[in-house]
């Protein structure tokens, strides 16, 4: 077992380079690949510190730098090794509530660490950022963002009819087809991103875990919470996502999907906590991901729910016993 968090930083840092460099084989595989590359830096971080999740953010990023040059080492950089340090860091912050004085003793010391759902909120930042930075290097005006992925769009559609995957298109349907896509893309994007890091996250720590390396308890996902000032957050942007117009409604969207995930996973929360009763919970749960994955309505229901729990408190009013 490596105890060293230089040679941990180095070692998750060559990992990660080699599996953002197989994007450029363009198979699938590649790609799967390149969506694992938060990965070594998290376990890094997770299991030996802040400092290591910077080593291998440095480390990956010169490997980078060393084989295709500067802009991949920045996009590298930006999008995946400084946001893993700045997620590790606040993954790993704590405060001791009730230190010691002269009418307390180490006993009544407890360590709060910072809180689950306040870290899913960063990365839904996290994502809504790398959503806007999208919109903006492919603008950056509004109508400079129509025309060029407008342009991707004909050469994508031209190749798929020419394969046989789409059939051909009246002017209108492909006009209708590029003005969805260019209106979706920020929410996408964001979405994207933010499951990438929320997923790459959740096996780093698992990984640390069997290991004996990670340092806070592992936390009662079912029990996360928001601050009730989210929910409202997430109900004004989606207003304003559909009010604005132009690259300002576009920046908006993106950070509306990524607050999206974010209540999606806190709709999960709250029935993976109301089901603890119920001896078909297996059943139920079941039915609830089948429904997030393959009905578009069920994840808007659970999203709904996620919002409304941070204001009605409808896991503290079950009063359900915790397993």
């Amino acid at each position: 077992m490596i105890q060293n968090p230089l040679i941990a930083g180095l070692a998750a840092g060559g990992v990660a380079a080699l599996l953002y460099l197989s994007l450029a084989t363009g198979s699938g595989i590649g790609l799967l690949l390149f969506y694992l590359a938060p990965l070594p830096g998290f376990i890094a971080g997770f299991g030996w510190g802040v400092r290591a999740a910077g080593i291998a953010a440095l480390a990956g990023t010169g490997l980078i730098l060393a084989s295709l040059g500067f802009n991949p080492a920045l996009a590298y950089g930006v999008t995946l090794a400084i946001p893993s340090v700045i997620i590790t860091h606040f993954a790993l912050l704590y405060r001791v509530a009730g230190a010691p004085n002269e009418d307390t003793d180490d006993a009544q010391a407890e360590v709060e660490w910072y809180p689950v759902g306040n870290l899913i909120l960063i990365v839904a930042l996290y994502g809504g950022l790398l959503a806007t930075m999208t919109v903006l290097l492919l603008g950056p005006s509004y109508e400079a963002y129509l025309d060029r992925v407008g342009s991707q769009l004909d050469l994508i559609i031209a190749k798929a009819t020419e394969a046989g995957f789409f059939k051909e298109m009246k002017p209108e349907q492909i006009s209708q087809y590029k003005s969805v896509i260019q209106s979706i893309l920020p929410a996408s994007t964001a979405v994207l991103w933010s499951l990438l890091a929320l997923i790459n996250m959740w096996i780093a720590a698992h990984i640390v875990r069997l290991s004996e390396r990670l340092s806070r308890p592992w936390p009662d996902l079912s029990r996360i919470e928001y601050p009730y000032k989210s929910s409202f957050a997430l109900i004004g942007l989606f207003f304003l996502s559909l009010a604005m117009p132009g690259m300002g409604g576009l920046i908006v969207s993106g950070f509306t999907g990524a607050l999206m995930i974010a209540f999606l996973l806190m709709g999960l929360a709250v029935v993976h906590y109301l089901t603890r009763p119920y001896p078909a919970r297996g059943l139920i749960l079941f039915g609830t991901y089948i429904a997030v994955f393959f009905i578009g309505w069920g994840s808007l229901i659970l999203i709904i729910l996620g919002v409304a729990e941070p204001l009605a408190q409808i896991r503290r009013r079950a009063n359900i016993t915790p397993s």
